[in-house]
């Protein structure tokens, strides 16, 4: 079988997102029934024109910006996938991050594993912020591009499970509950675990 794996930034960096990216590359990647095929290191130079908007909105307006989840850097990162799979023989797409294959143009499935849908992580975190209405209209086009384009939508946890189904109720049959697991090798004590969490600052 071969799976395709995507990454704005390098799979082999285990400080991306937490190292749960490369953790599950990693643990993919020792299947001998698997053979794992790197899409990463995308080119995020655009995302740098956004980052300046989005430091003024927030210094000027009091406005919170996603440069992140933006319609015009997805289509651009959906054009370097769309270049990058071209002639490779791909069973599976597997993808971490919703904004990047939201314009991808495939008939390789895709599945979709993340911790929270994105809509859901800015109404949990940040609903007392003024946010971008161009924000706003962005994370709902892309989100919803994304969930119709997936075949399957994996979540950690029932609660996001709960949410997705109810937000996307014509989708609910897409949407699965998969833990991504640590992002460590080690086997830790659970004492060592606890004592390390009293010694973590409150702030």
């Amino acid at each position: 079988m071969n799976i395709g794996i995507i990454s704005r930034s390098n799979l082999e960096d285990r400080v991306f997102w937490s190292g749960i990216e490369n953790a599950l590359y990693t643990q993919l990647k020792s299947s001998k029934y698997i053979n794992v095929i790197k899409i990463d290191k995308l080119n995020n130079s655009l995302r740098k024109i956004f980052a300046l908007k989005r430091e003024y909105m927030k210094y000027i307006n009091n406005v919170k910006y996603d440069d992140i989840y933006n319609n015009i850097i997805s289509k651009n990162f959906s054009k370097q996938i769309e270049k990058k799979i071209k002639n490779v023989n791909l069973d599976f797409l597997l993808v971490f991050d919703s904004s990047l294959v939201a314009y991808l143009d495939t008939s390789v499935p895709i599945i979709l594993w993340t911790d929270i849908l994105y809509s859901e992580y800015y109404n949990h975190y940040f609903k007392h912020k003024n946010i971008s209405n161009d924000t706003k209209r962005d994370i709902k086009n892309l989100e919803r591009k994304t969930i119709t384009k997936c075949s399957k939508v994996f979540l950690s946890s029932e609660w996001a499970l709960k949410k997705a189904k109810k937000k996307y109720k014509n989708f609910y049959k897409k949407f699965y509950h998969l833990n991504l697991g640590p992002s460590f090798r080690k086997n830790i004590p659970i004492k060592h675990v606890k004592n390390s969490i009293k010694k973590r600052p409150i702030n």
